[in-house]
């Protein structure tokens, strides 16, 4: 049976009432966009915060040079302000009866006895240096000696350790400058200078010490 006009008419405009625009159609699409776009960035917020914690809370375990010290805040140059140093976990006193042989431009000075206490801090700063060095070069907390117990092949050990807490002129391991915010594990007779100051520290070790 054919429709009247009325009926088609009546059928077109129940359709097109039903039909969502253009306009209805693109702005369920920016929804749905908006929508996935919010839950990619609650995503990455999620992965950046567990980054963050991971790197705060890690920090080196291996004997080589390429491993970073496990935590060094603010900056730290002669016009800077004043890092603070927290020692690792490893953290152990010497057994060993370590000393540095200090000498300035070919004149001997007086040695340092340096196995009473598991760091030493170096730097211009006398209330947080336990060695004071006096060179401009030199940054106010400039670097730290460092024991460490450690595992290897020879058993449990105490060694000491070298790093640089970013200096602003730099820390010299035989001549050398190290990386800053670094472990390197020195040896007997190694040669240590700070900055463009012309003092030099030589590890030794004393004859009487404990050979554990």
């Amino acid at each position: 049976m054919p429709r009247s006009p009325k009926q088609e008419t009546s059928t077109r405009k129940k359709k097109y009432e039903h039909s969502p625009s253009d306009d209805e159609k693109k702005s369920s699409r920016n929804y749905k966009n908006f929508k996935h776009s919010g839950n990619i960035i609650n995503i990455l917020s999620n992965i950046c915060f567990w980054i963050i914690i991971f790197l705060e809370t890690s920090h080196s375990d291996d004997d080589d040079n390429s491993h970073r010290h496990p935590s060094s805040s603010s900056r730290n140059g002669r016009d800077g302000i004043k890092s603070l140093y927290k020692e690792p976990s490893e953290a152990r006193t010497p057994e060993r009866h370590y000393r540095l042989s200090v000498s300035k431009d070919g004149e001997d000075l007086s040695p340092i006895r340096i196995y009473r206490q598991s760091k030493y801090i170096f730097g211009r700063d006398k209330d947080q240096c336990d060695i004071r060095l006096h060179h401009q070069s030199c940054s106010n907390i400039h670097a730290v000696l460092q024991y460490r117990l450690r595992v290897d092949s020879h058993g449990r050990h105490i060694y000491p350790y070298l790093i640089d807490l970013g200096s602003s002129h730099g820390t010299y391991l035989n001549r050398r400058r190290i990386d800053p915010n670094r472990y390197y594990k020195l040896e007997e007779n190694d040669v240590i200078k700070f900055g463009e100051s012309s003092k030099e520290f030589i590890l030794l070790l004393d004859l009487d010490s404990s050979n554990k």
